[in-house]
């Protein structure tokens, strides 16, 4: 582990036959000690420019979301979008469901959820099958 890790009392790395992480190990050696995440980066910048221009940091931070607005309505939204996203967090997509499909009880079930149904039982059929064979040799 080097010298500039942050350290925790978590087990080392162990993984199972599948390659998943096995309970109580630790995925990674965690991020470095004394970086920073985007908000704080954006806070400094924010400041460092205030203080040049002799300005509030606030009036700062609104520059920064009209020129985002005003990139928006000219058809940019990159800039708008990164913006947002990296310090207020992305916005929830809503999945709306095109068909309804009722299981044998009369149950509403969303297709992909009826398919993914599907392929499991598939899969315990093949494995019943595959221990069938098995138990005849």
């Amino acid at each position: 582990m080097a010298k500039d890790r942050i350290k925790t009392d978590k087990k080392p790395m162990k993984r199972d036959k599948k390659g998943k992480f096995m309970d109580g190990t630790a995925p990674g050696p965690g991020r470095t000690q004394g970086s920073l995440d985007f908000n704080t980066i954006f806070e400094e910048a924010v400041k460092k420019i205030s203080s040049k221009l002799n300005i509030k940091p606030d009036d700062v931070d609104v520059e920064v979301l009209t020129k985002g607005i005003v990139l928006a309505l000219g058809g940019n939204y990159n800039f708008w979008k990164e913006i947002i996203e990296r310090r207020y967090g992305k916005v929830k997509e809503v999945v709306e469901v095109s068909e309804v499909i009722k299981d044998e009880q009369g149950i509403n079930i969303d297709p992909a959820l009826k398919k993914a149904i599907k392929v499991y039982e598939d899969e315990l059929k093949k494995e019943e099958y595959r221990k069938g064979r098995q138990n005849r040799n």
